[in-house]
């Protein structure tokens, strides 16, 4: 893992201003001509240039935290719920208040894990836009799937059990 000493994140933010411009025509009518064409000159010199470097940072903010002892009980017991009302942020996508029935899973309550799993592979999905080839989906979800239920080698056995036992898992909800 690369350790910078400054990473510089500041760049990779979205500022007011930024927020604004991007947000809808309600919030840029709150901008003058000068300042939408700042932001846009930031989003585009800046911002995109440095968003790899922000997932990155936050990727290696967790693997440090967790490898110091401190994503547990004791340190961050409301972790977990704090991501849970992570929100989807959808309306600003497609016009939504948070999916359309047709993309629903029959039999699949609306419970917070499936929002928040809805939202980072919605927000995956926003990124592979920024890919000059096709993206291979079915790759994207089965690393996606390795990532939540991998085990060491000596746990293949369970590992196996927890993919085969979720994918059944999966096809009854959709049957």
């Amino acid at each position: 893992m690369d350790l910078e000493e400054n990473r510089n994140l500041q760049r990779s933010y979205l500022y007011i201003n930024e927020r604004k411009f991007l947000a809808g025509q309600q919030y840029k009518d709150d901008l003058n001509t000068e300042a939408k064409n700042r932001a846009r000159r930031n989003i585009v010199d800046e911002r995109l240039p440095n968003l790899s470097h922000r997932i990155q940072a936050l990727v290696d903010d967790i693997a440090l935290l967790e490898a110091g002892g401190f994503l547990d009980s004791e340190y961050h017991p409301d972790g977990w719920e704090q991501l849970l009302n992570v929100e989807p942020r959808l309306h600003l996508k497609r016009d939504s208040d948070f999916v359309d029935p047709h993309t629903w899973m029959p039999h699949t309550q609306l419970d917070d894990e499936v929002r928040l799993g809805y939202t980072i592979g919605q927000t995956l999905r926003s990124l592979t836009f920024l890919s000059n080839t096709h993206t291979d989906y079915d790759e994207l979800g089965w690393g996606f799937i390795l990532g939540l239920f991998g085990e060491p080698r000596s746990n293949f056995g369970e590992e196996y059990s927890r993919i085969f036992g979720t994918s059944r898992t999966l096809l009854r909800k959709l049957c």
